[in-house]
């Protein structure tokens, strides 16, 4: 299985809950994950899932706050953490589903299936 790293900062979509669905799952495989989230289960969609992803945030203690830094026209204007595992995101819950990864991983990256990264490619061109 051949994997590529990519920066934490610039996940989203489908390969950001992936990378959440692995680290708090490590044991599903890719298949799974992508079976599970077609109709109707619709599982695994942590970054637009208030449901799934709340626990988790407090869990780990990771909330989101207005990052008034940002210029407006920087879509990255909410962040979320703790410690040093402090991400920005387009939306709440992306910055806390950032976090969760880098906390969980103990690193700004994560390696992700090319397989994953191949299947979103199709959606995004």
């Amino acid at each position: 299985e051949d994997n590529m790293k990519i920066k934490i900062s610039v996940l989203s979509g489908v390969e950001l809950d992936w990378a959440v669905m692995h680290c708090l799952r490590p044991g599903n495989s890719l298949e799974f994950f992508l079976k599970q989230r077609v109709f109707p289960q619709k599982a695994f969609r942590y970054s637009t899932d208030w449901g799934l992803s709340g626990p988790i945030m407090e869990n780990y203690d990771i909330y989101p706050c207005k990052y008034h830094v940002c210029a407006t026209s920087n879509p990255n204007s909410y962040q979320a953490g703790v410690g040093t595992a402090w991400y920005q995101g387009e939306t709440p819950l992306i910055a806390i589903c950032r976090s969760i990864v880098a906390t969980v991983q103990n690193s700004d990256e994560i390696e992700i299936p090319d397989e994953l990264h191949t299947y979103c490619m199709q959606f995004n061109s």
